[in-house]
């Protein structure tokens, strides 16, 4: 006999956020319907594809669920995979290059004030 499939899950934020007076400490997700994928799949920006999804599995507006913490972004996401069923590990994979992508366009960035700087530098020191 196979175990249950979960069908819900909830997050307790490490750093609330209020919402028209209300303080929002937790978010509840539930599993993924076929309309969550259409909605996710309006928009070609990965990065709102992915948090118009997970609004919609917590049962929140787009603009309330955008004041989450990024680092509790990372555990609401972790705790929406299994809900997503087969396209959970899709959905991580996705996020892991998103994730990526990121960080070697902070790296570039990075690199660029570096010489812009050692330019400036340079050109004072003449």
């Amino acid at each position: 006999m196979s175990s249950p499939k979960k069908t819900h899950a909830s997050v307790d934020l490490e750093y609330p956020f209020e919402n028209d007076g209300h303080q929002i400490d937790r978010i509840s997700l539930r599993r993924m319907r076929a309309a969550d994928i259409i909605l996710a799949e309006s928009t070609e920006d990965e990065e709102l594809s992915g948090q118009m999804l997970l609004a919609a599995l917590a049962g929140l507006d787009l603009e309330v669920f955008q004041k989450i913490d990024t680092d509790d972004l990372d555990k609401v996401t972790e705790a929406a995979i299994p809900l997503m069923g087969k396209r959970g590990a899709a959905f991580k994979q996705k996020l892991a290059l998103l994730k990526a992508l990121q960080e070697a366009m902070e790296q570039m960035d990075a690199e660029a004030l570096i010489k812009e700087g050692a330019k400036q530098e340079t050109s004072s020191s003449q």
